[in-house]
């Protein structure tokens, strides 16, 4: 088969995971290419595409933006999500659509043009991944930033409804059983095949090294008792390390330290924390890995993360806010879920992962075993193959 992606950016935890995926297709014997809106890793079958269009289109409204005027229709969508469906990209115009088979959608709100995407493609099979909730919404990307009465939030959508409408051949993966239980018998969902397609974690890559290795290069003290958090920006909010080092703290041992793997954008500061900085590469993010005794997710919001995945490569166990994607990935065998999304319910939670003993490498031969990128890569072949069918 020959497999085109397409998603906004190739970093971040979607950029990785569609890497990934393209990787582990070419592995087994499929053609594979992806597009994207900002590159920027080196990767040759990675092209941008639509880059100059999309920013000379943008540029009024950024402007009229800055100097506090939200009078265009884009400025007015931002405190709404920002997840547009329309565009001066318009992908049917790329000689990749031509040449795949399949065309695989990641990330693409305010990216691609909706109506002349699923207006165009005819019988040619698309896949969306849907890595939040956007597509159900008119621009929010979760329910809790849902605005239904809004004028814009109701015309985006039923500007894609009108657009998936026109779709003849699609397959549609929701990242969690939570997701398909959540939006069970949605209308945009009829009609198109639907499957539950857990995100993959390349294990070949995300393993453990010793820990006095990695704490010594690091500079970390190896009496500490350290709890990693990652996160593309470690300082927004919705990913908890607020709530995290309040908890930690609030469990009354200095010696319990917090290391932060990520962009800290907001220039915030956290009295038990040591900020690492954002790790470009697996190998960096290991080491960070590797050097902890816990992970902690405490964010608000997730599909089905991808941090929490790493870290479980690298053998260490888990304590997680019950968002999406947690039931599947953790058990007993590998860590905790909070019973709620407060603060004394996370102090809770590592309290009881610390308690426990726990067996790194079963905890690794069990991503291995479940979250590969060849099983996950394996899954998506039969949802290709399917629609191909169809």
């Amino acid at each position: 088969m020959k497999i085109l992606l397409v998603s906004k950016d190739d970093i971040g935890g979607i950029g990785q995971m569609c890497i990934g995926l393209m990787s582990s297709l070419k592995a087994l014997g499929h053609e594979c290419h992806m597009l994207v809106l900002n590159k920027y890793t080196q990767n040759d079958d990675i092209e941008r595409y639509g880059y100059l269009r999309w920013r000379l289109a943008k540029m009024p409204s950024g402007l009229l933006w800055r100097y506090g005027f939200a009078v265009t229709r884009r400025n007015k969508a931002r405190p709404l999500g920002g997840g547009i469906p329309t565009s001066v990209v318009n992908l049917m115009r790329s000689r990749w659509v031509e040449w795949a088979d399949v065309i695989h959608l990641h990330h693409v709100g305010d990216y691609i043009d909706y109506p002349s995407f699923f207006g165009g493609i005819g019988r040619k099979p698309v896949v969306m991944t849907l890595h939040d909730e956007n597509f159900f919404y008119g621009l929010a990307y979760y329910e809790s930033h849902l605005q239904r009465e809004h004028p814009l939030e109701r015309y985006y959508a039923e500007l894609k409804r009108k657009a998936f409408a026109q779709a003849q051949n699609m397959g549609i993966v929701l990242l969690s059983e939570y997701f398909r239980e959540k939006f069970h018998g949605h209308q945009l969902l009829q009609g198109n095949e639907v499957r539950v397609i857990n995100n993959a974690v390349d294990t070949t890559v995300y393993k453990p090294i010793p820990k006095t290795d990695a704490r010594q290069r690091l500079g970390l003290s190896t009496d500490d008792t350290l709890i990693v958090f990652s996160a593309f920006v470690v300082s927004d909010q919705r990913k908890g390390l607020d709530k995290l080092s309040e908890a930690v703290a609030r469990i009354g041992n200095p010696r319990i330290r917090i290391v932060a793997a990520g962009q800290n954008i907001h220039h915030r500061s956290w009295p038990n924390v040591i900020e690492m900085g954002y790790k470009a590469t697996a190998e960096a993010l290991c080491e960070v890995l590797s050097a902890a005794d816990f992970f902690a997710l405490p964010s608000s919001q997730e599909a089905f993360a991808l941090a929490p995945m790493q870290a479980l490569a690298c053998g260490l166990p888990v304590v997680a806010f019950p968002v999406s994607g947690t039931a599947e990935l953790i058990n007993e065998r590998n860590g905790v879920v909070c019973r709620d999304f407060t603060v004394e319910a996370l102090q809770e939670g590592i309290t009881t992962l610390m308690g426990r003993p726990y067996d790194g490498a079963a905890i690794r031969r069990d991503m291995v075993n479940r979250f590969s990128p060849e099983v996950i890569a394996r899954k998506y072949c039969c949802l290709y193959h399917d629609l191909m069918q169809r």
